[in-house]
């Protein structure tokens, strides 16, 4: 199964949230997992945040985690989506950060996990791409199919 995440997601690997439970399962090895490059930085927002507002003392235990993420996110470069994700981002009005997530889901084929309820409800006049909330039980249910389900396509 080939999904595109978004950092809504990804962070729930670092912390224990609504939706760890079903963002973790996108970590088994038959899931193939893409996204922006900047999902990195994004990531590193949140943990700072999380210091800032004092719900975590020692950064730098999550800073090496996010740093493994390369190990199991194929990161594509902004650079490359930049055009599309700027098109996205007028025709839907919505930041552009998160249309790079679009555009990346719309390249690769695949569809885009969110934890973004926001993100989500503008995506669903893009006709190109599929959006799953990662707590919507359908997608969940897919997951959870795909993390299972040998990939014969590899």
């Amino acid at each position: 199964m080939k999904l595109v995440v978004d950092a809504s997601v990804a962070v729930k690997w670092l912390f224990t949230e609504d939706g760890t439970t079903e963002s973790r399962r996108l970590l088994a090895h038959e899931v193939h997992l893409y996204a922006p490059d900047f999902i990195l930085t994004e990531a590193a927002n949140v943990i700072w945040k999380k210091v800032r507002r004092r719900e975590i003392d020692d950064p730098q235990p999550y800073f090496e985690e996010l740093a493994s993420f390369q190990e199991v996110i194929v990161l594509r470069s902004s650079r490359d989506l930049v055009a599309r994700a700027s098109a996205i981002a007028i025709a839907i009005d919505h930041p552009i950060y998160d249309c790079f997530y679009l555009a990346c889901a719309e390249a690769e084929g695949a569809p885009l996990v969110t934890a973004d309820t926001k993100l989500q409800r503008a995506a669903s006049t893009v006709p190109t791409v599929h959006v799953w909330h990662i707590l919507d039980v359908q997608p969940s249910e897919r997951i959870a199919a795909g993390a299972t389900t040998p990939v014969l396509d590899r």
